[in-house]
């Protein structure tokens, strides 16, 4: 189990689809910071940060990243019989457990180092506490900057960007392990994400598009708490999804 686990991380974590999936997020988020940056003033360092999340016009199609790194290999395994394998060395609730682990982590940092890495350049370079435009006076975001600093705002970042990545990961998952049909599994979660974007518009705390930043629900903890429920749904479908496929096998 622990050598599964190990090799499985490694190739999670290792394919191509994670390498240039965070690299093209990165540019995409690096380059918003250079196009809407006045560095020749004084800019804070929360301000270095909402121009990438905000105005790179990433939020829309966040949820294609995660699901380019691994949410899409248990078709390929279904199908060329490895999971029959792997079911019948292991019980197939600790095969689900460490897939979606391995999965979840795999999305995770597909988001959180594209994230941490703007949030480097925000910290070295901008200016600690409130940017000085009155955009944001009177939000909660203020309220954390005055209170808990800058790295609160960093961290909490990194943190919402971790588990929007675990989520839609694992949704992609989801629809691996219910369809074994991997275009399905690739488009399925950004069309679902697209349909909360629209019917969930009013509803801001369960539409996952205000969740990634946090900003736009005024509250870090909310986001991270919607995410973390959102997860726990997904890993019930993706149980009752293989304990389908167990059945017909």
């Amino acid at each position: 189990m622990v050598g599964f686990f190990k090799e499985d991380l490694r190739r999670a974590v290792g394919n191509k689809g994670v390498f240039f999936s965070i690299l093209f997020l990165t540019y995409i988020l690096v380059r918003g910071i250079w196009l809407n940056t006045n560095f020749g003033n004084s800019v804070s360092t929360y301000e270095i940060i909402a121009n990438a999340m905000a105005l790179s016009g990433f939020s829309p199609f966040a949820v294609v990243f995660p699901v380019m790194g691994y949410a899409t290999i248990f078709c390929g395994e279904y199908r060329s019989g490895y999971f029959r394998m792997i079911s019948a060395r292991m019980n197939w609730r600790v095969y689900g457990f460490l897939r979606m682990v391995t999965t979840g982590i795999s999305g995770g940092i597909i988001i959180a180092i594209p994230f941490s890495v703007v949030c480097g350049i925000g910290y070295f370079g901008g200016t600690p506490g409130m940017p000085a435009n009155d955009l944001y006076e009177g939000t909660r975001m203020q309220y954390y900057l005055e209170n808990y600093g800058d790295w609160y705002i960093l961290i909490g970042k990194i943190i919402l960007g971790f588990l929007f990545g675990v989520l839609w990961s694992l949704i992609g998952m989801a629809f691996s392990v219910w369809t074994c049909n991997r275009y399905i599994a690739l488009f399925g979660p950004f069309i679902l994400y697209e349909l909360m974007w629209l019917f969930l518009y009013k509803i801001r705390f369960l539409n996952p598009i205000f969740l990634i930043r946090g900003d736009s629900l005024n509250s870090y903890p909310l986001s991270g708490l919607m995410e973390i429920i959102y997860i726990v749904i997904t890993i019930v479908v993706i149980y009752f999804g293989l304990k389908r496929r167990m059945r017909y096998e």
